[in-house]
């Protein structure tokens, strides 16, 4: 991750191609990055399973996207895990970080906007423990 692609995509100087190029780069980052993301929110619950499987069973209900209770510590999404991080004591400042990290390039990816290049490099080159 030496150079931000979608500068580089800006530099061109047909409009097509760079429109072509930032879309290239959207679907390169969704390849590269969601499994980036899903390896880091499954490697936490490992982690951290006994503190999540305890959160799970206290008031209030950590919901899902969708507004439902979660009950199995492996149904907790990224925004999930963040909401109990952030609530709790016991998690790193570094856990907190990278899932607030975590959680914004995720959106960004999903809703197919562009996501900075600094945040995709500090979300594939920094630990996230």
């Amino acid at each position: 991750l030496a150079r931000d692609p979608l500068t580089a995509a800006a530099d061109l100087p047909d409009p097509m191609e760079r429109e072509d190029a930032e879309s290239a780069v959207r679907r390169a980052q969704i390849v590269q990055v969601f499994p980036v993301l899903e390896e880091y929110r499954m490697e936490l619950i490992d982690r951290r399973r006994a503190l999540l499987e305890e959160r799970l069973g206290r008031k209030p209900q950590v919901m899902d996207s969708e507004g439902k209770p979660v009950t199995e510590v492996q149904e907790l999404e990224i925004a999930a895990l963040r909401y109990i991080v952030r609530g709790s004591d016991q998690f790193s400042g570094a856990e907190a970080y990278h899932l607030d990290l975590c959680r914004e390039v995720r959106n960004l990816l999903a809703h197919n906007e562009q996501t900075p290049f600094e945040q995709v490099r500090r979300l594939m080159e920094e630990p996230g423990f």
